[in-house]
């Protein structure tokens, strides 16, 4: 089956269905986003250099704030 017919196909759903069609393709999507967020983050990720680095300003007790003002930016406004 084509995408042009999928999309023929969607058009032609009750609104129940499209709403079962619309959670299920969420539930894949958000599926996929999850093993691509282990997977940056796993050892060796693109993104493994970012977790240890908040990891260790955790473990020292520096905070956003802090960090924020060693890097010469403001605090957040949406920050307490």
């Amino acid at each position: 089956m084509s995408l042009a017919q999928i999309k023929e196909a969607v058009t032609e759903l009750p609104a129940e269905e499209l709403a079962e069609l619309n959670a299920y393709l969420r539930e894949r999507e958000n599926a996929e986003w999850d093993r691509q967020m282990d997977e940056d983050f796993a050892e060796g990720g693109r993104l493994r250099g970012v977790y240890e680095e908040v990891l260790a300003d955790v473990r020292a007790g520096r905070g956003l704030r802090e960090k924020s003002s060693r890097c010469g930016n403001a605090t957040p406004s949406h920050l307490p």
